[in-house]
């Protein structure tokens, strides 16, 4: 279920992965499941409840523009059962010259309705974006410097979310929201001639 996962019973813990789940009472007595894993470079699976699953891994790599304008989504389960808690969002790593789209990029933790259990943690997702192909590779070799962290995707009016599922808690810590890291290739500087 991964190093983050939740509990059973009453009041159960929710899965941690981006955010820690939310707190567990009663029957579980523990804090919510952990975060793990780089913030950078997601590529873990967000952890499970008893009964639910975590979120999938997916990496979309491409030399030019990707189109998002439909739901690409690694959404953690929410509870499958009556005592289950949510599962944590797991990991979304997008790298082109380009995104564009109106679509939605998710990877939300699970929330559980009406059960007396906590909801789990977001998950992380990282876009990379700008020119050219081969800074993008270097960026993803551990060469940061390269790379400018930006507010949002100029192209993308979509919706990007690594939102805590809801839940119930008995405890001090609601599920938290993970990890949204946009990156931009940093341009390259131009070439001024002076002429006299």
């Amino acid at each position: 279920m991964g190093p983050g996962k939740g509990t059973i019973g009453n009041y159960a813990r929710g899965a941690g992965y981006g955010g820690v789940g939310g707190d567990g009472t009663s029957e579980s007595l523990r804090t919510g499941g952990e975060t793990y894993g780089t913030n950078i470079w997601p590529s873990a699976l967000g952890s499970g409840s008893t009964a639910s699953s975590g979120g999938g891994a997916v990496w979309l790599i491409s030399e030019g523009e990707i189109l998002v304008d439909g739901r690409i989504s690694v959404d953690g389960g929410g509870a499958a059962t009556a005592l289950s808690a949510g599962a944590a969002g797991g990991s979304l790593l997008i790298v082109a010259g380009q995104v564009t789209g109106s679509g939605m990029m998710v990877a939300r933790g699970g929330s559980v309705g009406g059960n007396p259990t906590a909801g789990g943690g977001g998950g992380k997702i990282t876009v990379l974006y700008g020119e050219t192909a081969l800074k993008r590779d270097k960026i993803l070799a551990g060469r940061l410097d390269l790379a400018r962290a930006v507010d949002g995707l100029a192209g993308f009016d979509g919706e990007v979310t690594a939102a805590a599922g809801s839940g119930y808690t008995g405890g001090e810590q609601q599920a938290e929201d993970g990890v949204v890291v946009f990156l931009q290739v940093i341009p390259a500087g131009g070439t001024v001639l002076m002429v006299r």
